[in-house]
């Protein structure tokens, strides 16, 4: 995580509450908690995944729009690709191997197709190697994706506007088609594959079944953008001044998530409505980071809180860090031991500090070399005022991801519950 956008001074609070959520899920999962009463609503926690992708598709796609509004030159494709790889790859390649030898899984890594795999951000692609090495890294490789896909888009949308259609019209035009590829691709998969085939999570989890959350996260970057030096509509005034407003409507969409059954019978139609409801939750956590003003609503000072921002900044080793932590002090007998809460603590204290250390040794000094060796007087390339999901997470997200648990984000309690299945990012 690089310098961070001074405009949108919450993200990293964003970040933290999206990899909290994460470790809480798979907690809950190492714990059997998905098995007791409230099982339905912790399975939901993974929800830190689509913050993490809409965080990614909202900072990376607002360079892009904000060059074409005033007339800029693209951003430098150059220093986009430099620092997304450094953003992502050598965070990830020291604490693959680390990893995959701490939990036993040499033989699967270690191999000419385990390190093409695993290490070319490939995993996700067969159900065989979705949970090899760091199980929840199938995430990066949506992620990976998307950098590719995000210049194509915006010079195809700039090209396409040159002969017709505003910056706002056809920015969210192209966001609503993507988010209709996204609900499409879901919809094909559900209805022509099974979920006991082998196929099925692979093309379930790839890239074109998140458009639909990266289209929105670049649509509230294009409306960011369109607003700047504007004021709000008399919603969006009311929804700023009482933030917290937001968070009531994630919680309904969080409770319609966890309550597949009111939303009909069959796969399809379960499956694709979590999958947007989880969307709708999202972008409601996300909302009160993106109006923040001169005089903050005390809920927004809230987020603000340091240690908070912290947790935001390594958010992205603490994804990758958090489940090895979790496995391998449950595999010691510490909730027994010690006691479920105590236990819960002491992993998620293992697990800050690896993604510290991950932070200042690995991914801090990287991307600041990145950022010298690419910066120009050009206008910034994405990602140059900050990070992504942290799946990147970071974003992707991050954009921030999760290794080995049960129930793949977008799914919801109709996939098997499996530690096989891997269930968030980071």
């Amino acid at each position: 995580m690089a310098s961070r956008d001074r405009r949108f001074p919450l993200f990293d609070a964003m970040r933290a509450l999206a990899a909290l959520s994460i470790f809480a899920y798979h907690c809950a999962y190492q714990l059997h908690g998905f098995s007791g009463p409230a099982g339905r609503y912790l399975a939901q926690l993974n929800i830190g995944v689509p913050v993490f992708f809409l965080i990614s598709g909202f900072l990376l796609y607002r360079p892009f729009v904000r060059a074409r509004r005033d007339h800029d030159r693209r951003p430098s494709l150059r220093a986009y690709a430099v620092r997304r790889a450094a953003r992502i790859v050598p965070t990830y390649w020291v604490a693959l191997p680390i990893i995959a030898v701490w939990l036993g899984l040499s033989a699967q890594v270690f191999t000419p197709e385990g390190v093409l795999t695993n290490f070319g951000f490939g995993q996700l692609y067969r159900s065989s190697t979705l949970t090899g090495g760091v199980g929840q890294a199938w995430t990066l490789d949506i992620e990976v994706t998307f950098y590719a896909l995000l210049p194509l888009v915006a010079v195809l949308v700039r090209r396409v506007a040159a002969r017709r259609g505003s910056l706002l019209s056809s920015e969210l035009a192209m966001c609503g088609a993507l988010f209709a590829a996204g609900v499409g691709w879901q919809v094909l998969i559900t209805q022509t594959i099974g979920p006991a085939q082998a196929s099925f999570f692979p093309l379930l989890l790839a890239l074109p079944g998140w458009l639909d959350h990266f289209a929105i996260g670049m649509a509230l970057a294009v409306l960011s953008v369109a607003r700047e030096g504007r004021g709000l509509p008399a919603p969006g005034r009311l929804l700023q001044r009482q933030p917290w407003l937001w968070w009531l409507g994630a919680a309904a969409a969080y409770y319609g998530a966890a309550r597949p059954g009111v939303l009909g019978h069959g796969r399809t139609l379960p499956l694709l409505g979590v999958h947007e409801l989880r969307l709708a939750a999202a972008a409601c956590i996300l909302a009160p980071a993106l109006g923040v003003t001169a005089r903050p609503h005390p809920f927004q000072r809230a987020l603000g809180w340091r240690p908070l921002l912290w947790v935001g900044q390594v958010s992205y080793g603490l994804y990758l860090w958090h489940l090895v932590m979790v496995r391998k002090l449950d595999d010691a007998g510490l909730p027994q031991a010690i006691g479920r809460p105590t236990y819960i603590a002491a992993a998620l204290a293992a697990a800050l500090a690896a993604a510290a250390a991950s932070f200042y040794l690995v991914e801090r000094p990287i991307l600041r070399l990145a950022h010298r060796r690419t910066r120009t007087g050009a206008p910034r390339a994405p990602g140059a005022g900050a990070g992504a999901g942290a799946a990147d997470p970071s974003a992707t997200a991050a954009d921030l991801g999760d290794d080995h648990a049960p129930v793949p984000p977008g799914t919801g309690s109709a996939a098997p519950a499996s530690p096989a299945l891997p269930g968030a990012d980071g």
